[in-house]
Formats: C-alpha cells, sequence, structure tokens
C-alpha cells in the first residue's frame, strides 16, 4: 500500500527504534499508542511483502 491510499495515511506512520536487550532485539511502543489500538496481551504479526503489520489480537468465541 501507499501512503494516502487504501487505509493507509501518512498521519499513521510512526518510527520506532530497535533495541537490543540480551540476546533479542525489541520494539517499543508507548503505552497511549498500545491503549489507542486497543492491544493489551496479544497481538497478531501480519507479514505482508515489504510491511509487518501489528494487530490487536482478537478475544477467540466461546463456543457452549
Amino acid at each position: 500500500m501507499e501512503v494516502g491510499k487504501g487505509c493507509i495515511h501518512k498521519s499513521d506512520f510512526m518510527k520506532l527504534s530497535v533495541m537490543n536487550i540480551r540476546k533479542l532485539k525489541e520494539l517499543l511502543l508507548s503505552k497511549t499508542t498500545l491503549e489507542k489500538y486497543n492491544i493489551s496481551d496479544k497481538i497478531e504479526l501480519i507479514l505482508a511483502i515489504g510491511y509487518i503489520i501489528l494487530k490487536h489480537k482478537a478475544e477467540s468465541r466461546k463456543w457452549r
């Protein structure tokens, strides 16, 4: 997707630093950003050509 086409807008982009913590590399998001996009314990990671999309994990349905 390109900026201005589809559902991605220029205002939706942010730059993050990759942090080296022990043997891991981590991305840190602010509490405000996590709350804005309803991200709490789990996320879905969607890998697309040229993009990585983080999405809040919808709660699974509980069937009776």
